[in-house]
């Protein structure tokens, strides 16, 4: 079979033919291959009920989640209610004060007028955070970039602090909802109407919303059920933009909004279906050609990104983390902000903010990873090695780990030890302890949450999540019960040959099939969850090695095959012995590095030193569903298109 006919790239084509894509169809991102509106169930009925409320005057208000799905959604809808002159505010939970969704603590404060910010004071939040910023006086008004703690504290405050405002007469939930069936029913108690946009996974009980739209609703027939809820909220915008029009109205361009719809998808790491693909196409493909969204504009900035060359490996591990930051770290009121202001000053502060806390979040974050490795290691009252599904928390009740990073680092432990991981923190006051889990490809996490509920009904306080990641409260008295038996029902889900850690490459290439060109345009390609970056291997001759980083805990190289050369880069490898003139066998990713105007390739080494034979080709798809369960990532279709953004009108889809 050829595959050279998809592009007029052989690099891509080497993945395209690894990965099994043969059709056209399959790299086909423009507009019209989406999923059409019609089919996302009860979409008509909200986006109508929606008008009707812009129309009368009713406030709304956008109740969000605390992540970058929810900002960006968030975001999302609430341009589309200002393009449409709504009353409307936006009210973001804080994960350690109200936890998540649309709980009774939160429609408290939005029944009580509180929000975190709306459209009639959205002028003065933003004055606000100028007057406290410290600017410089010349040319561009700009936050010195080596701005005091102090001072970056106090624009902090005066950018997440609640304002009063209006009482809501409609709760609009984005990124949550389906869960909230008290929440919902104490808001409806209380004479507020509810309309629930979310992507999660309903519970046994529906809440008794006005309207639900979610792709995973018990009742709905929308055949993504990967959409993510920034994905759902264009859609009630597209269709609420289809009805404002035909009623005299004039509605912002929902296409424009794609950028940001980009943004959340890729970040909230949800699958990149087809109808996921088209829309972080379009919307990078949009974001590049137009100088919309000028908080996201700095972000780029700070994170030293070529805004013509923006990718979705630029999202995952620049743009999405500095956003999700300020919902760990603070609150994500400064994510919204900055994603809703197009003032250029408030834009560079709340970028210089999200900088900041994401370098918080890191140090944070390294801080709770060793001890919690510290615990692994030195444990006297427990062997983790024999656990199905690691658990660890604070040793001591008087310790407490930072709430907003024990998702990251139970990520980290569980591509550590290729195990199931919790990692959870002791919250005093409540008496309990919650986590974040994270699971590999064949333990459905929430199911398995589900069976230890049954089990023992008394060990949770609440619980709730997917296949792949959860979260949980657990009963402080309860703790040693529910590591018991999480892994007593683990233990026969799971056998050893779940916990082997497999390397695994789409084939060997050449430094010379490598041009800046090809790695360029492989690079802006939509990668992520469920088909990832691509990975190759090749044998290298050492002509360089320098040590870098403040403790030598990286390596610089250059390596040499026949007449050509090419830089890379391992990090965290303290212990890799390597030297000038030893032939090294890599796993590497191809990126392209920018420095000075000038583009050139660099390999990112994500292994060494392995026999080939370890290696697993994702050619051979019958091993790879053996060996990696439901991952089967050679049967993901993947998107790549050489042409503009498709600007075929949105309401043609349908």
């Amino acid at each position: 079979m050829q595959y050279e006919f998809l592009t007029n790239n052989p690099l891509l084509n080497k993945v395209y033919g690894v990965r099994n894509i043969i059709d056209k169809d399959e790299i086909d991102t423009s507009m019209k291959g989406l999923l059409p509106i019609s089919s996302l169930t009860q979409v008509d009925d909200l986006a109508a009920k929606l008008l009707s409320f812009v129309k009368a005057g009713k406030r709304i208000v956008i109740i969000a989640d605390y992540d970058c799905d929810g900002a960006t959604s968030c975001a999302v809808m609430a341009r589309m209610l200002m393009s449409l002159k709504a009353n409307v505010g936006w009210l973001v939970p804080d994960r350690s004060i109200h936890g998540y969704g649309l709980t009774t603590k939160i429609v408290d404060e939005a029944y009580q007028g509180i929000v975190t910010g709306d459209i009639q004071n959205l002028e003065k939040i933003e004055t606000f955070v100028k007057d406290n910023a410290i600017l410089l006086a010349s040319g561009e008004m700009e936050l010195l970039r080596d701005v005091l703690k102090e001072s970056r504290e106090n624009v902090l405050k005066t950018s997440t602090s609640n304002i009063t405002s209006l009482k809501p007469d409609v709760i609009l939930t984005v990124d949550n909802g389906i869960a909230s069936v008290e929440g919902v029913n104490y808001a409806r108690s209380l004479g507020i109407d509810v309309l629930v946009t979310d992507h999660h996974l309903a519970g046994k009980e529906l809440p008794n919303a006005n309207a639900i739209v979610n792709p995973n609703h018990p009742d709905c027939t929308f055949k993504s059920k990967a959409l993510c809820g920034v994905g759902v909220a264009w859609y009630v915008c597209v269709k609420l933009s289809q009805l404002a029009k035909a009623d005299g109205l004039n509605p912002m361009p929902a296409v424009d909004l794609l950028p940001l719809v980009a943004l959340g998808t890729v970040a909230d790491v949800v699958s990149l279906d087809k109808n996921n693909r088209i829309l972080v196409d379009n919307g990078l493909k949009l974001f590049r050609k137009t100088p919309s969204f000028v908080g996201l504009n700095k972000l780029l900035d700070f994170a030293n990104i070529n805004k013509e060359r923006f990718c979705s490996t630029d999202i995952g591990f620049q743009i999405g983390p500095r956003i999700n930051a300020a919902g760990r770290i603070k609150n994500m009121g400064i994510g919204i902000l900055n994603l809703i202001t197009d003032d250029p000053v408030v834009a560079y502060i709340t970028a210089a903010q999200l900088n900041y806390l994401n370098e918080l979040r890191k140090e944070i974050t390294k801080q709770v990873t060793s001890e919690g490795e510290h615990i692994l290691a030195l444990s006297e009252n427990h062997d983790y090695s024999k656990d199905y599904v690691v658990v660890l928390y604070p040793q001591s009740e008087d310790e407490e780990w930072h709430e907003g990073v024990i998702g990251i680092v139970a990520g980290r432990l569980k591509e550590k030890l290729n195990k199931p991981s919790i990692v959870m923190t002791y919250l005093e006051d409540e008496h309990l302890y919650k986590g974040s889990c994270r699971s590999i490809p064949s333990l459905h996490f929430k199911d398995l949450l589900d069976e230890v509920a049954n089990e023992d009904p008394d060990i949770f306080a609440k619980y709730g999540g997917h296949a792949m990641a959860a979260g949980l409260s657990v009963h402080a008295d309860k703790i040693e019960d529910f590591v018991r038996i999480i892994n007593e029902l683990a233990k026969k889900k799971l056998n050893e040959s779940d916990f082997k850690k497999y390397k695994i490459t789409d084939g060997s290439v050449r430094l010379d099939e490598l041009s800046v060109d090809y790695v360029d345009d492989m690079q802006k390609a939509i990668w992520g969850q469920n088909f990832p970056y691509p990975q190759f291997h090749g044998k290298f001759t050492v002509m360089r090695v320098r040590r870098m980083g403040a403790n030598e805990e990286h390596v610089k190289l250059t390596f040499r095959s026949g007449r050509f050369f090419v830089d890379a880069v391992r990090f965290n490898c303290p212990d890799w012995q390597v030297k000038q003139g030893d032939e090294v066998s890599i796993l590497f990713q191809p990126v392209i590095n920018e420095w000075n105007d000038t583009l050139n390739v660099n390999l990112l080494i994500q292994d060494a030193d392995f026999n080939v034979g370890e290696l697993i080709h994702l050619e051979d798809i019958e091993k790879i569903q053996q060996q990696i369960a439901e991952e089967k990532r050679a049967e993901i279709v993947f998107a790549y298109q050489d042409s503009e953004l498709d600007n075929n009108t949105i309401p043609d889809f349908d």
